[in-house]
C-alpha cells in the first residue's frame, strides 16, 4: 500500500467511516415523517374524519409500506465502511460483506442521479462476484483515500 507523506507507516487497527451526520439526520427525519404521516392518516380514517374509510386490510398496507421504506432508508444511511491494512468491509444493520485485498481487482466510481444529489461514490470491483458499492457522502480521511488509490482503477 502506498503511504502518503506524513502518515504513519504502521496501521495495525481498523478505520471506520460512515455517511456524514447531516445526511444520516436527513434520512432519519424523512423516515420519521413518513411513518408519522401515515399513522396519523390511519387514525383519521379509523375515527371517520376522512370518509369513506378504507378496509382494515388497506389501512394495514398503508402503514406497512412506509414502515418498511423507513427501515430501508435508515439502514442504507447507517452503513459503515471498515478498513484495515488488508481488508475492506461494508456493514449495515442486516448484512456485512468483507473483501480481502487479494480478492479485489480494482476500484471504479459511481454517480448518483442529479435528482438525488449527483454525488460520486467508490465501487470496489472484486475478481469474482458482484461489486461492492461504498456509501455516498462518506466521511473519509487521507488513510481511506490512500487505501483506495493503492488499488488499480477499473474503467466501466
Amino acid at each position: 500500500m502506498k503511504i502518503e507523506r506524513g502518515e504513519q507507516a504502521q496501521h495495525r487497527y481498523s478505520h471506520t467511516y460512515q455517511t456524514d451526520a447531516a445526511t444520516r439526520r436527513w434520512f432519519h427525519g424523512l423516515s420519521i415523517f413518513l411513518v408519522a404521516f401515515f399513522v396519523v392518516m390511519t387514525v383519521l380514517h379509523l375515527t371517520g374524519v376522512i370518509k369513506p374509510p378504507p378496509s382494515t386490510r388497506d389501512l394495514l398496507w398503508m402503514d406497512i409500506f412506509p414502515i418498511v421504506l423507513a427501515i430501508w432508508l435508515c439502514e442504507r444511511a447507517n452503513r459503515r465502511v471498515l478498513l484495515s491494512d488488508d481488508t475492506i468491509e461494508v456493514a449495515s444493520w442486516f448484512s456485512k460483506r468483507t473483501l480481502r485485498r487479494d480478492e479485489i481487482l480494482g476500484y471504479g466510481m459511481g454517480r448518483l442521479p442529479k435528482r438525488v444529489g449527483g454525488a460520486s461514490y467508490y465501487i470496489i470491483v472484486p475478481r469474482d462476484g458482484r461489486e461492492m458499492a461504498l456509501p455516498p457522502f462518506l466521511n473519509a480521511d487521507r488513510y481511506f483515500h490512500s487505501w483506495v488509490k493503492a488499488l488499480p482503477k477499473v474503467e466501466k
